[in-house]
């Protein structure tokens, strides 16, 4: 079994993100002919697609020998991360950055059977294309580098979620939601 530090996965997931985060926009600029930025942060990152491609490459590798299971469990893996994206960016920040209620097969808007189709598909294309090839590039770049891209983007990410949560109009409700789940934490515990 290999064993991964902190800035391999990190790295990892800045990658998915900046891929989901081109996916986005190549698929707005074909199907919106525009160029739009998707997401809740500025810079090019989508965090659901880096969470995601983590999750799945971490999970799924495991079932590489049998693809029918990476693409069933990717199906079933994305759209619980998606799900539970979409709840949190409502929950936290009042925010909807997807609808997916005019699909048939949806649930609450939030997650569709097309699309859950399409993201097997991606952590198929994670499994056995992105991740061997992620994973190797790391493993032959100089660690100091892997560090330092990890730390700059964490960095950067980290200022981005701030920077828009209060350039965000409810940026006072978003607060006031994290101060709200934070003391129902407390009083659970």
């Amino acid at each position: 079994m290999l064993f991964y530090a902190l800035p391999d996965f990190i790295f990892w997931w800045v990658t998915y993100s900046f891929l989901g985060w081109l996916i986005e926009v190549m698929l707005n600029l074909v199907l919106q002919r525009r160029l739009v930025s998707p997401g809740f942060v500025f810079g090019p990152f989508c965090p659901v697609y880096g969470f995601g491609g983590v999750i799945a490459a971490l999970l799924l590798s495991p079932l590489s020998q049998n693809i029918l299971a990476v693409f069933a469990f990717g199906v079933i893996i994305t759209s619980v991360v998606e799900h539970t994206g979409h709840w949190l960016l409502e929950k936290l920040y009042s925010l909807k950055l997807w609808d997916y209620s005019y699909r048939k097969l949806n649930l609450n808007g939030r997650i569709c059977m097309l699309n859950s189709l399409l993201f097997g598909i991606l952590a198929v294309l994670v499994v056995y294309i992105v991740q061997p090839f992620v994973v190797n590039l790391t493993a032959n770049l100089p660690r100091g580098f892997v560090i330092a891209i990890a730390t700059g983007s964490a960095s950067w990410f980290v200022f981005d979620v701030i920077n828009s949560m209060f350039r965000t109009p409810r940026a006072s409700h978003v607060i006031a939601n994290v101060e709200r789940l934070r003391q129902r934490r407390q009083n659970k515990s």
